[in-house]
């Protein structure tokens, strides 16, 4: 799928602007035809100053250019949207795996079915996402695979049980992770010593400077071994199916709900804009009357360093009921694309 997009550096402008359908270029790119480029007609925004950024990763984020696509089938299509789904699948997943392996289709489908891992987390996955495309997003799939291999271990029930791993400091570990995981996921797949290094380490700190293993407690032993368990778990599916097919799984893990109000989805920065917002006209102490963009500091630093923030402040953002809450908020999701599959490939 292609988009122009060009930065003004005379004028600090950010302008997005569809490709024509008709446009040889999109001829190649899929068996789709898409509306994707209509979804980010028209945007620009202007600005001047350390705002940029910000304001670029709102608008790309709140047109979905910062994830997985998610999708749904026109009225008139062949296919239903489970069809679309499996077809997708064995478009992009298993056709990733059939180069890694360098194997036929009709052998690398079956080597998928006869291994009940592999088979059941695909399946899973399009259960618990069954509108995104398994696109490979690094940065949403480092969110995934710190669900997977950080949160869904023995951890979550030691949160449950143990006052030091009270709410705001679990957002913290799961950020404080998940930028690490950041940095050794990318297009060429999971570095999976560099990630086990820092999942594993019960020295590294959260910004209180106190350690993992401290926070733990006794559990520790237990939290690891389970890791090492789910990182196992984890290199099996890459070891049948290849890095590139693993990472858009683990992109699709990070795109279910349990990940979508996390720091580093792409509609953070604009669900961050409105709880800031909300928060502080019921808590005007969160900003400095003196200081005119103390606002927009602290929406800031909520939207790419929440974990730099005191505990005191990140726990009214966490606990605020209605729209000025993180856990409650609206999530202003990216308008789905209409997907038109021309043929059945199964």
């Amino acid at each position: 799928m292609v988009v122009n997009a060009a930065y003004f550096t005379h004028e600090d402008r950010f302008h997005l602007e569809p490709v024509p359908l008709d446009d040889e270029r999109l001829a190649t790119v899929s068996i789709l035809e898409t509306n994707t480029m209509a979804r980010v007609e028209g945007v620009q925004q202007v600005s001047h100053g350390p705002m940029v950024p910000f304001i670029v990763e709102q608008l790309a984020g709140k047109h979905g250019l910062l994830e997985p696509t998610r999708f749904n089938v026109s009225g008139d299509s062949p296919v239903s949207a489970a069809e679309a789904l499996m077809q997708l699948y064995v478009t992009y997943v298993t056709g990733d795996a059939v180069r890694s392996s360098n194997q036929p289709m009709k052998t690398t489908l079956q080597r998928i079915d006869d291994d009940e891992q592999v088979s059941g987390i695909i399946r899973s996955l399009m259960l618990l996402a069954p509108d995104v495309v398994p696109d490979p997003v690094p940065d949403i799939a480092a969110l995934g695979l710190t669900l997977e291999c950080w949160r869904h271990t023995a951890i979550e029930q030691l949160h449950s049980s143990n006052h030091d791993l009270s709410d705001v400091i679990m957002m913290k570990l799961n950020i404080a992770t998940s930028r690490a995981a950041m940095e050794f996921v990318n297009l060429d797949g999971v570095s999976w010593e560099r990630i086990a290094a820092i999942l594993l380490d019960a020295d590294r700190t959260i910004t209180d400077g106190r350690p993992v293993g401290q926070l733990v407690g006794p559990g520790w032993p237990e939290v690891a071994q389970s890791i090492k368990q789910k990182l196992a778990y984890w290199q099996h599916i890459e070891a049948v199916l290849g890095p590139r097919a693993t990472l858009r799984l683990l992109s699709v893990m990070g795109s279910t709900a349990y990940t979508e109000r996390w720091w580093g989805n792409s509609w953070w920065s604009d669900l961050v804009d409105k709880v800031t917002r909300a928060a502080i006209r019921r808590h005007p102490s969160l900003v400095d009357p003196a200081n005119e963009f103390s606002g927009l500091e602290l929406a800031a630093d909520l939207a790419h360093q929440p974990d730099s923030l005191p505990n005191e402040t990140l726990a009214i953002f966490l606990k605020e009921r209605g729209t000025a809450g993180l856990r409650t908020a609206k999530i202003e999701r990216p308008k789905a694309t209409v997907l038109k599959m021309r043929d059945k490939i199964l």
